[in-house]
């Protein structure tokens, strides 16, 4: 029943992130954040916190394009009035938008494919628990980590990434921003209301008795949503059909799809397995402290550097479900690798953001990227390791 749930929010998510892209609400944001006079380092705050916060609502490889433009305008302006070199401009502003974009989805359930791979996986294996993975409590502690990466995003590159002077305020200068759209008004209350009734059915769902009839009032808000999208008359509907696939990220889908067919082919043959004992030797035996917690978190963030993240994070659940010393840590530990699966900070073929943003940008330092990357991942695989054990465990 809760899986079935998620999938209904799940598609009322998709729709929703469409009708944020119709109306532009991304090119609205940046043109009111970016008007006023900025140190470079609180440019690279809000670059984070802004990459952020749409990959909460909206596929972060669209994100990461939406920002590209304000990337190369920011560096003009930069270089213009000498605040750094060439190298650590562009690559203080291209991992911010990275690490923003990468840290956005965990703050909800439906945020990354990372999430659905757990939840599909607990509820195949029927691991113990597998129902408190719900829309509503994620956000309880979703949506405060992934504030807390946020700074700690900011923090990481202003103290790793040298060549730019810091302190030196920037004279102000505008991103052109798009005319507000009609569709504005309607698309913040949509998003209002998704959030509120998710929130709600959710939580109705783990407390109801009667699932089925949570998830028949589930469905009812689903198809009102859709109908309040697709079906009424404005006298023009909020989405059209063209708009429900405009703009979608093909080529980073077909990516995606490659790596969820390899991914398959990869347990068919067994490379899963084998990658699955040679992850059991790097385990520790005990996982019932922090320390396990926190070694599985860098050992994740840290192969997923190099390796399909769906492949890892699949072998890394098939070694914990045979450990001995997993327990009622199992559900928990399953966690910690999904979400330590979506921070690869390092190197550009770590994820689809990495890659698109550094081959859209020119002269961004590879040095500095494996540098303040690798700081970044140890500084995300603890800080995700410290919120599981301390915080989400207790729920």
């Amino acid at each position: 029943m809760e899986n079935a749930q998620l999938a209904l929010l799940f598609l009322c998510g998709f729709l929703l992130s469409r009708l944020l892209l119709k109306a532009r609400v991304p090119e609205q944001l940046v043109g009111r954040w970016f008007r006023r006079e900025l140190t470079p380092s609180r440019l690279v705050l809000y670059l984070v916190a802004l990459s952020a916060l749409l990959s909460v609502f909206i596929p972060n490889a669209v994100t990461a394009v939406t920002l590209i433009p304000v990337i190369v305008l920011a560096r003009q302006e930069l270089l213009e009035q000498e605040i750094g070199d060439h190298a650590a401009i562009t690559t203080a502003l291209a991992l911010s938008v990275i690490y923003g974009a990468n840290i956005g989805g965990m703050a909800s359930i439906t945020g990354t494919p990372a999430n659905g791979v757990l939840v599909a996986y607990t509820a195949l294996r029927q691991i113990p628990d597998h129902g408190l993975l719900r829309f509503d409590t994620w956000l309880v502690w979703g949506l405060p980590l992934t504030a807390t990466l946020v700074l700690l995003a900011w923090g990481s590159l202003v103290a790793c990434l040298s060549g730019v002077r810091w302190t030196r305020r920037a004279r102000a200068f505008s991103i052109p921003g798009p005319s507000v759209r009609p569709t504005g008004g309607a698309a913040f209350r949509m998003t209002l209301s998704f959030f509120v009734a998710a929130v709600g059915l959710s939580a109705a769902m783990h407390l109801a008795s009667d699932k089925r009839f949570v998830l028949a009032l589930t469905a009812a808000f689903t198809a009102a949503f859709v109908w309040a999208l697709v079906g009424r008359a404005r006298p023009t509907p909020l989405l059209t059909l063209a708009d429900c696939v405009r703009g979608i990220p093909w080529r980073g889908l077909a990516v995606v799809s490659i790596v969820v067919v390899l991914a398959i082919l990869a347990g068919v043959f067994g490379v899963i397995e084998h990658a699955a004992k040679a992850a059991a030797s790097l385990l520790p035996g005990s996982l019932d402290r922090f320390s396990a917690f926190a070694w599985i978190a860098l050992l994740t963030s840290f192969t997923t550097q190099f390796l399909s993240n769906t492949v890892v994070q699949l072998a890394l659940f098939e070694t914990l479900t045979a450990h001995p010393g997993a327990g009622s840590q199992l559900m928990d530990l399953q966690l910690v690798i999904t979400l330590s699966c979506t921070c690869a900070f390092m190197t550009p073929i770590a994820t689809g953001v990495n890659g698109l943003v550094y081959g859209e940008l020119d002269g961004m330092s590879l040095g500095r990227m494996l540098f303040a990357g690798a700081v970044m991942n140890v500084v995300a695989a603890l800080t995700i390791a410290a919120a599981v054990f301390y915080v989400v465990a207790r729920f």
